[in-house]
């Protein structure tokens, strides 16, 4: 009953959204996938609108951080949360999670984390702006937006972590709308795909300088029936050691239903200053394709996927991205949406072709570690 209202869902929007029939490695997409907008600060502003008079209990909305820095093996992810603005049912709350890596490299592979914390707070902690990222929630956690590619980062966990970082765009932000009008909206934009992160983190009684580390943000805002969209997700940014050109990279993908190991996804790429979109509904090929998987801690069934290799092409560029897990935890937000969600860290090799006569040539090759979720129902 579950997959058939999975499939009666994912229909609904795709017949909302005019979808044509995909067409596997088609040479011209067929609508536009240029990926040719520009976003200004407003894009990244709180997005909630006391209009909405469907599903308003279960809109959500978050802004997700990431920092990875290699040179005090430290990593971060964290998010700034806000569920039920209206309070229809007396159970509208603030958030704050945040996950903290104090070893991420010469650790055996799937280390848990040091730190996994998650916060709840009255809803009247809770401030934001459509204008930008600007908000508070909880007291002393904040974003405070200096100037639409600068943001200041401060905020501290119940188990004794605190940060006070600076986020600085390095990459065009990107989006990605799914909307059935009064049923259904699913919304994201990676407002810093790449960005660079300078601060102070203490955790454990130690104070990390950070300096220069590799840095990520996105929010996500609407209607989520999360436990039907078990999300795939990956980030690498860095710097070609060859070109010297900045790349950013966001994937996102589902499993289709009543099958046992078929896709659908999206990419999404920034190099050295071209956008570029890979994606099933844009007529492209895309496959990812899990290489090993391990057990829940504790959850019978469950599995998670730690090993992975994503390729994909349009008509111009090609895509090959293998990703082997490092670390990993429970973020805890996904309980609250009913999702067991595996936030991990994870060394990448990317490769970057063009078309060339009718084959492919390398246009770059890069390495370096980034984040991913792997996502399941808790039932």
């Amino acid at each position: 009953m579950l997959n058939l209202l999975i499939l009666a869902l994912v229909a609904g929007v795709a017949e909302s959204l005019h979808f044509p029939p995909l067409q596997k490695g088609a040479g011209t997409p067929p609508w536009d996938c240029s990926d040719s907008i520009k976003y200004n600060a407003s894009a990244d502003g709180y997005r909630w609108n006391p209009g909405y008079n469907v599903l308003k209990v279960e809109y959500s909305e978050w802004w997700f951080f990431t920092l990875i820095d290699p040179v005090n093996n430290l990593a971060m992810a964290y998010g700034y949360a806000v569920h039920d603005p209206d309070n229809v049912f007396g159970k509208g709350m603030s958030g704050l999670s945040s996950m903290v890596y104090e070893k991420v490299y010469g650790v055996p592979e799937l280390n848990i984390t040091t730190l996994n914390d998650d916060q709840s707070f009255k809803l009247d902690s809770f401030h934001a702006t459509p204008d930008n990222a600007t908000l508070s929630v909880g007291g002393g956690n904040t974003i405070t937006v200096i100037d639409a590619q600068t943001y200041q980062v401060v905020g501290g966990s119940a188990n004794g972590a605190t940060w006070n970082l600076t986020y600085v765009q390095l990459a065009d932000a990107m989006q990605v709308l799914v909307q059935a009008p009064g049923v259904l909206e699913l919304d994201w934009i990676s407002y810093m795909p790449g960005a660079v992160v300078n601060g102070l983190v203490t955790f454990n009684g130690r104070t990390y300088q950070v300096k220069d580390a590799v840095g990520y943000h996105d929010h996500n805002f609407g209607f989520w029936p999360q436990p039907l969209f078990n999300w795939i997700w990956a980030n690498y940014n860095g710097r070609s050691n060859t070109t010297g050109a900045t790349f950013a990279m966001v994937m996102g993908a589902y499993k289709i239903p009543e099958t046992n190991d078929t896709y659908i996804g999206y990419v999404l790429v920034r190099y050295g200053g071209q956008h570029i979109e890979f994606g099933t509904m844009c007529g492209d090929s895309f496959e990812l394709v899990p290489q090993e998987f391990v057990p829940w801690p504790g959850r019978d069934g469950k599995t998670i996927s730690v090993h992975n290799i994503m390729a994909t092409h349009n008509h111009k560029y090609r895509l090959v991205v293998e990703y082997k897990t490092r670390v990993w935890s429970l973020n805890p937000a996904g309980l609250d949406m009913g999702l067991l969600v595996s936030e991990q860290i994870s060394a990448y090799h990317v490769q970057l072709f063009q078309a060339s006569g009718n084959g492919w040539s390398l246009l770059d090759e890069l390495t370096g570690e980034g984040f991913n979720e792997w996502c399941d129902t808790i039932i």
